[in-house]
């Protein structure tokens, strides 16, 4: 038989040779103090930012304007609707606490509050749409399963005491890490059980190698100019951490320190660290895993502070929020990702570039599991299109881990019908056929499928074309 071989691309980075974009402050930002930067992955036009205010951006992050005065920091979307909010604000007593708003921002509830002044964070589940996590308070994590509705508490061990970051692993969502002031801890069945790494003791950030769960980084704040500070690195799943701070030496104290860490999702060896400084350098970019930093600072103010960080992979941009004395001087930055990358053409057997795409039931009534299965760890995306080939639902758009994966959607916001679910990476694309019916009599079920039948065939071509 003869043997076929495809050729998938797979993205590797090269060294940034000393060469930086040019930021650019992006004016209707002007004068506002952010913290927080959160993109709306199925649709990358909506971008809200909070700080001292919320603003919101309808068109890529080209022009913001503001939603409300609600002031505070770790803003997340919720994945499936982007008028779903969760953030850390202030609360009337001395602590912050978590918040949901369900019309854009415009109106706020506060679900939950801290006992003093720590680190507030929310967390939403890459697998599943409405799961959140909340830290509040000394050692309370909170867990929802319905957008914040209601919540249950996991229990964290008394020694992990005053807990300060999580981060679900993209490829995994069963493994979680956790920022504690004593150490970084570490779950594998979801908050279950925990163990104990070696990791840094201090006010940790985390993020985690959206490949494997074994790779993750510790961004240190050093909040008492005692504490370690920089970046420290795991690739054995936490028995181990290694400093990483080339290009970050002599830069320790007070007048120099931490506040935002993002990795690319696309090419996780990039990573870019945002500092406070009156004398340094205050954004930092790693294009291999943390080796060596060199400045990324072209176009930004001096005497000033990056406090958020986010990547549109899809248009290749990066915004920041600048902190500066001067209003003029701050607000949210963009800047195009370098292009100090290459392509590499890897040859593999044709088994290791097969898809699947099911859902069960089928037909179903408002709800269905999806079930698809990638053979390596790798960026996907699955959208729902109607007969008329138009997109109106994003059921993932992320790192999916090797294997099965299941999704639970539901749809009974739209009509009863056929619809084509499409499972897409970076060079394949697979699409399914779907049918929701919503209790029809038998005559009105024929009349609809005859419908459907007479559209079929165009349907597919318009969805098809999309990409």
């Amino acid at each position: 038989m003869k043997k076929v071989l495809l050729y998938c691309m797979s993205l590797i980075s090269i060294a940034n040779l000393g060469y930086a974009q040019q930021w650019r402050l992006v004016p209707s930002s002007s004068g506002v103090r952010i913290w927080s930067i959160d993109i709306f992955a199925p649709s990358p036009d909506t971008i809200y930012a909070m700080g001292d205010r919320l603003i919101q951006s309808v068109d890529g992050g080209a022009s913001w304007a503001e939603v409300s005065q609600q002031y505070g920091s770790d803003l997340k979307i919720d994945r499936s609707s982007s008028k779903y909010l969760f953030a850390s604000v202030p609360t009337d007593g001395e602590g912050d606490g978590i918040a949901i708003s369900a019309d854009a921002g415009k109106t706020w509830k506060l679900v939950g509050y801290s006992a003093g002044p720590l680190r507030i964070f929310v967390e939403t589940d890459p697998f599943e749409q409405s799961t959140i996590y909340a830290g509040i308070g000394p050692s309370r994590l909170l867990h929802s399963t319905n957008r914040g509705v209601t919540w249950d508490t996991i229990r964290i061990p008394a020694e992990f005491h005053q807990i300060l970051d999580l981060k679900i692993c993209p490829s995994n969502h069963n493994v979680m890490y956790l920022s504690c002031a004593s150490n970084i801890v570490k779950t594998t069945d979801r908050g279950l059980s925990w163990q104990i790494t070696n990791g840094p003791q201090g006010d940790a950030e985390l993020v985690v190698d959206p490949r494997s769960t074994d790779i993750a980084y510790a961004m240190m704040q050093n909040s008492n100019g005692i504490e370690p500070v920089g970046i420290f690195k795991t690739t054995d799943g936490g028995s181990s951490w290694t400093q990483k701070n080339h290009g970050l030496e002599g830069r320790q104290g007070l007048e120099w320190n931490f506040h935002a860490i993002a990795l690319n999702p696309k090419i996780p060896e990039e990573i870019y660290l945002g500092a406070f400084s009156n004398k340094n350098s205050i954004l930092y970019r790693s294009t291999n895993g943390g080796e060596e930093w060199l400045p990324f600072c072209s176009g930004l103010p001096d005497s000033s502070a990056v406090g958020a960080i986010a990547i549109d992979t899809l248009r290749a941009k990066l915004f920041i929020g600048v902190h500066t004395f001067w209003s003029t001087t701050r607000g949210i930055y963009v800047n195009n990702i370098p292009t100090g990358i290459v392509r590499e053409q890897v040859a593999i057997g044709i088994e290791a570039c097969v898809l699947q795409l099911q859902n069960y039931p089928n037909p179903f009534n408002n709800e269905t599991m999806f079930r698809f299965s990638v053979p390596f760890v790798q960026s996907c995306r699955i959208d729902i299109f109607n007969v008329l080939g138009k997109q109106i639902a994003t059921l993932f758009d992320g790192i999916a881990r090797s294997g099965d994966n299941e999704l639970k959607i539901d749809l009974r916001e739209y009509s009863s019908g056929m619809y084509f679910c499409t499972l897409r990476t970076e060079n394949r694309i697979v699409v399914k056929r779907i049918m929701m019916l919503k209790w029809f009599s038998g005559r009105e079920l024929d009349v609809r499928c005859l419908t459907i039948r007479s559209t079929c065939r165009a349907a597919v071509r318009a969805v098809t074309s999309a990409y």
